[in-house]
């Protein structure tokens, strides 16, 4: 079995990609940091591990990623970038264009390389986010926006891949303790944590919820 997971040096991808990992299974891990220990963790499992330092915007370095895979089972897309707490008139354009491109042009090259490589029975899991599901918070514009796009288009690849037997999934966890959130104020992250049950979820929290999922 091959998995592949975008993001993969820490946070939620390193989460997902150890949780996903075992006997018999090969795990591809991309990401544009280095490896920070995800691989000899997936070892440690049992699981083969093969880390690909690229960046998921590079249609040239995602297309020379997926031509190592050979046949893939499961795609997990979780690769993101840190994002400012701030009024739109004091976020700059490319905050939002960083967003998109990561969030959703990254994730459009990773589909499109990954889909001819899967069978029916294939799964390809979105990592979106709760700010899409009821009214959005404020002052995060630039990721929010690109978390919606990330949903559409996950919806529109259902459709297109139904016929296929190639399921699309989306994961929507609650904010999430990893350094993606290491910019917001702190009053930000104690009111997440206390709608949340008293405290912020943990990657692996998240990556047992793919799991299950799958």
């Amino acid at each position: 079995m091959n998995v592949l997971v975008t993001g993969a040096s820490r946070g939620i991808g390193a989460a997902v990609a150890v949780e996903l990992a075992g006997p018999g299974k090969t795990v591809f891990g991309i990401d544009k940091s280095p490896d920070t220990g995800t691989c000899s963790a997936i070892e440690r499992k049992g699981g083969k591990a093969v880390f690909c330092r690229a960046d998921v915007t590079d249609p040239q370095a995602v297309d020379a990623v997926f031509s190592q895979v050979g046949t893939l089972d499961v795609l997990v897309l979780c690769a993101g970038i840190p994002f400012r707490y701030e009024r739109l008139a004091k976020t700059l354009p490319e905050e939002f264009e960083a967003q998109w491109r990561v969030q959703v042009h990254g994730a459009m090259l990773c589909c499109r390389a990954a889909l001819p490589l899967m069978g029916e029975g294939g799964h390809i899991v979105f990592l979106v986010s709760n700010v899409t599901e009821g009214e959005p918070p404020g002052f995060m514009a630039p990721y929010v926006t690109a978390k919606y796009g990330l949903m559409g288009f996950s919806r529109a690849l259902a459709v297109e891949t139904a016929k296929k037997g190639i399921r699309v999934h989306r994961v929507h966890p609650g904010m999430t303790d990893t350094d993606l959130i290491r910019d917001l104020p702190r009053p930000v992250k104690e009111a997440a944590a206390e709608a949340a049950g008293g405290r912020l979820p943990g990657p692996e929290d998240v990556a047992r919820e793919v799991a299950m999922l799958l």
